[in-house]
């Protein structure tokens, strides 16, 4: 759990903060809820259209650990 508030305040990889993306927020919800890192999948889409999109560096860092389904 402190590996991801010490990844949250990290410099940012992209244009945007670390904890914009939902990839993030979304994985850090399931750990605090008890989930164990192995076990999430985790799947990138793009808002508007559903099609899958690849991490951006930010999440490839911050979520590394856990199974990426969308490339």
């Amino acid at each position: 759990m402190i590996y991801y508030f010490a990844k949250l305040f990290s410099p940012s990889l992209e244009r945007w903060p670390v904890q914009n993306c939902a990839e993030f927020k979304g994985v850090n919800q399931a750990l605090l809820d008890g989930a164990r890192l192995e076990n999430l999948e985790v799947h990138t889409v793009k808002t508007i259209s559903g099609e899958a999109f690849p991490m951006c560096s930010n999440c490839q860092t911050t979520i590394f650990g856990t199974i990426v389904t969308s490339g």
